[in-house]
């Protein structure tokens, strides 16, 4: 097991990033990871390429698929997006709508956002709504298995096209088969 930890902050429009890995059973730390970019999203990949490469592991395709192709390059977008998520762990699911459609005007092809918004539309009842966004998601990053999931639990939350929901969770599962959403969904 490993612990890391780090720091992060802004010199003008230069992002800075600082982590260091310790090993919990021998109490050992690595030396410490730094990286440096003007693009938020380019320094975060350099630290997890770091990472893994401390840990002396390949990222799955899972991970290098991130690491290549970071999922927004607005850190604004990004940080609504994490906002949104705290909302929603307080119940204030009309703000949650309105702070993913603050990332998307910010960011119209964030896919996680998109997605979101579709399972936030769901679940209260906007179900047009939902699936406009749900298929946006899928639109704008094919291989991301959070927008087939979204667009599948849509299509079968809602009894729209139930075949196409469970091949979008097919579709999900097979693009992150860990995923413990995609086996629920289809179930």
């Amino acid at each position: 097991r490993f612990i890391i930890w780090g720091s992060y902050g802004r010199v003008g429009e230069e992002w800075w990033l600082a982590v260091r890995l310790l090993n919990a059973g021998t109490g050992r730390s690595s030396n410490e990871l730094k990286v440096s970019s003007t693009n938020w999203c380019q320094a975060i990949s350099g630290v997890a390429t770091g990472v893994l490469r401390e840990l002396k592991r390949a990222p799955t395709e899972g991970q290098r698929r991130c690491i290549d192709h970071p999922t927004t390059s607005s850190v604004e977008a990004l940080e609504l997006l994490s906002r949104s998520s705290d909302m929603r762990n307080r119940g204030d699911i009309p703000q949650v709508e309105s702070t993913l459609r603050q990332a998307i005007s910010l960011d119209p092809a964030f896919t996680e956002a998109l997605a979101d918004l579709a399972m936030t539309l769901n679940i209260q009842g906007k179900a047009n709504e939902a699936l406009e966004f749900g298929k946006r998601a899928v639109k704008s990053d094919p291989g991301s298995w959070l927008g087939h999931f979204a667009l599948g639990t849509v299509y079968l939350y809602n009894h729209v096209n139930d075949e196409s929901g469970r091949d979008e969770l097919i579709e999900a599962q097979r693009l992150a088969p860990r995923a413990p959403e995609t086996f629920v969904g289809l179930s």
